[in-house]
């Protein structure tokens, strides 16, 4: 059902607001493709639609992904920022839009976990970015912790402007059982569907956005993110990769 509600709540969004911004507003709309190569055994490429949605309103942030809302608590060289998310990185993710389904055995009669509602936390500094991110709705009880910093590489008299991105993601063993991990209700020994929990894993990952003006109020954007796999998350059964990737273009409106 969330993957239905997060799609109606773009569409709904973008019909909204494409009447006009009201005064105060700053509201960006738009869609693209991406291609992302997850971990799970037996997943190839996959491709999606990429819908996108970002709005400002004083110290109130709204967008798609992990972050719905947002209110800033502090602007300043350090920004402090607090809010409501939804964390989905399971086999069945509601982000996905669209059900993809393994063609390996191990995922035989396999429950996916569910996705869960999140409480946030994110201090940002010049190009450095900390973001905290703790379950409140009760499904794994975990926290994760997102350490990142943008890197310019080159901006072109015209705009168009090419960044790096490192960082590292580190996960609680409790949320990493929840997304990797197999419990003894959901295992089978059959399709080596061991029963398997994992401690607290830190992957690293590095990626590349590029963002190229069209016009005063449009834009190209394309990104592209390589994440490496800890050993915790890579020995599961479910796991048949040692990293995941993603890359996408998106067209964007300024309204």
């Amino acid at each position: 059902m969330w993957r239905y509600i997060f799609a109606g709540s773009l569409l709904g969004l973008a019909l909204t607001t494409h009447a006009g911004t009201p005064d105060g507003w700053q509201v960006e709309v738009g869609g693209g493709g991406a291609s992302f190569q997850a971990p799970w055994q037996g997943v190839d490429l996959e491709h999606m639609p990429l819908p996108y949605i970002s709005a400002r309103y004083g110290r109130w942030g709204f967008g798609v992904g992990e972050g719905l809302v947002q209110y800033s608590l502090l602007q300043s060289p350090v920004d402090i920022s607090v809010g409501l998310g939804y964390r989905d990185e399971t086999y069945q993710s509601n982000f996905a839009l669209s059900d993809y389904d393994s063609d390996d055995p191990v995922f035989n009669g396999y429950e996916s976990a569910k996705g869960e509602v999140t409480a946030r936390l994110q201090f940002d500094y010049g190009y450095l970015q900390l973001r905290l991110v703790q379950d409140i709705q009760g499904r794994s009880d975990g926290a994760t912790a997102l350490l990142r910093t943008d890197i310019p590489l080159y901006r072109h008299t015209s705009g168009w402007q090419v960044s790096g991105r490192i960082g590292a993601y580190w996960l609680q063993d409790k949320y990493a059982t929840h997304v990797f991990g197999v419990m003894p209700d959901n295992a089978d020994e059959r399709v080596s569907r061991f029963e398997y929990a994992a401690d607290s894993a830190i992957n690293y990952f590095t990626g590349l956005q590029v963002y190229v003006p069209v016009q005063q109020r449009h834009s190209v954007r394309g990104f592209a993110r390589y994440e490496i796999l800890d050993d915790e998350i890579t020995n599961s059964p479910l796991v048949g990769r040692d990293y995941r990737a993603q890359v996408g273009i998106m067209y964007v409106v300024n309204l």
